[in-house]
């Protein structure tokens, strides 16, 4: 196989690779750099090879051989010195889920609201006068067969708490959110005061839904991907549902609630107004 490159020199190519290295940073979470790879091992075997159509500043063959070796090069010892795979499940501590309490406590007895009721009419009926319920006597419930399977809870559980166990305090205070109305980035425990000087315990992460919209701690970037991907399905697989029976239980048209909360519609939440 041979790929043909455009007419430059190498000076300009060197250039070239180096723009193209913060795009290539972007995707180094996913299988970029496994390609390239296989890409450098193949050259090496001399199973593929670079046919760079040089200026006339190189015309010679020899010169366009080096300037084809050197651009391969450069471009790879770039993208291997900027690049680096993101950590594989394996590198990730998994999450400890903490033991039931056996401690005699009152529980709120919560509607459980099975999505896969909504393929049928009948089914629809039954959760928006469950869901109705719910929200009159409790204000709570829980969502059940959402498409979201046990291990990817894990996983995404595992990626939370790595949020928290694997960035450093100085990394943290370089990310706590500045603004006292818009929560984006750390929030420390103690930020809120209660009352009679009580001061609350939370302590999160916040980002908006569209995760590129601002850095992350280092640890965090290999898995931003799938935080996306996880916000993206609870938007459309969860939300969506729980909406539309909303709207159902209060006799309004099924998709009005849906329409307020596009993905991609701008809105106050995290810091996503434009």
């Amino acid at each position: 196989m041979t790929l043909h490159l455009p007419q430059l020199p190498p000076i300009y190519i060197y250039y070239l690779s180096k723009a193209f290295l913060p795009i290539l940073e972007w995707a180094s979470s996913f299988t970029l750099a496994m390609t390239l790879e296989w890409l450098k091992i193949l050259f090496k075997m001399g199973k593929i090879s670079f046919n760079l159509y040089c200026s006339p500043l190189h015309p010679s063959p020899a010169s366009q051989e080096m300037a084809s070796f050197g651009f391969l090069s450069t471009l790879l010892d770039l993208l291997f010195k900027g690049l680096k795979p993101g950590p594989t499940r394996a590198d990730i501590t998994p999450y400890a889920f903490p033991p039931t309490t056996k401690d005699n406590l009152e529980y709120a007895d919560l509607a459980i609201i099975d999505l896969s009721k909504m393929s049928t009419p009948e089914g629809r009926k039954e959760l928006t006068a469950q869901l109705s319920r719910a929200m009159h006597e409790t204000g709570f419930f829980y969502v059940i067969n959402h498409g979201y399977t046990q291990e990817q809870t894990n996983r995404i559980f595992s990626i939370a708490n790595l949020i928290f166990d694997d960035v450093s305090d100085e990394e943290k205070a370089l990310y706590t959110g500045k603004s006292p109305t818009v929560y984006e980035g750390y929030k420390p425990k103690q930020t809120w005061k209660i009352q009679e000087g009580v001061r609350d315990q939370i302590e999160h992460y916040n980002l908006n839904r569209k995760v590129d919209r601002r850095t992350h701690p280092e640890p965090v970037r290999p898995y931003l991907k799938e935080i996306q991907d996880f916000a993206y399905h609870n938007h459309h697989n969860v939300l969506y549902p729980v909406l539309r029976l909303l709207a159902a239980g209060l006799e309004l048209p099924e998709d009005t609630l849906v329409k307020q909360h596009q993905w991609d519609a701008a809105s106050e939440s995290s810091g996503s107004v434009p």
